[in-house]
């Protein structure tokens, strides 16, 4: 990364000290392979051999989602691990169905109100695709 800094102070009483200027410009770099956008829809999460469970979806993008799973002290939680396969079925922006999406976990995190799955879709079918494609393309592109 190409970034220009300039000395603003370098005291050297009491001690020595050197104040930097913060940038003008950072050059940004996204790291993930497909753009996502927030979301917020209602799902049904249901890891394969498992009882299913009640969340939202919270971010979306082509290649995966992150469902945030409400824990809830009658009712626990299913066992998680990454690499489980689970369905997710919602009623995705632009559709009057609730649409099943097949996943795998690739992210968990455990925290005292909720839990974070990271699912990265599998075999995701070309109109459901299509759907997500044209959502993140109408957040992206709408004026503020």
């Amino acid at each position: 990364m190409d970034v220009q800094i300039k000395t603003a102070e370098k005291p050297e009483q009491p001690f020595p000290l050197l104040f930097l200027e913060y940038p003008a410009t950072i050059h940004y770099h996204e790291l993930r392979k497909t753009k996502r956008t927030i979301i917020f829809v209602p799902c049904t999460f249901h890891p394969v051999s498992h009882s299913e469970c009640y969340g939202a979806l919270t971010d979306l993008s082509i290649s995966g989602c992150l469902c945030r799973v409400k824990n809830v002290r009658n009712r626990k939680l299913p066992e998680l691990n990454i690499h489980d396969r689970v369905h997710l079925r919602c009623l995705l922006p632009g559709t009057t169905e609730e649409q099943k999406i097949h996943g795998i976990i690739r992210n968990l995190k455990k925290e005292k109100h909720a839990t974070r799955i990271g699912v990265e879709f599998e075999n995701l079918q070309p109109h459901l695709h299509e759907i997500i494609s044209n959502y993140i393309y109408a957040v992206e592109n709408s004026p503020e």
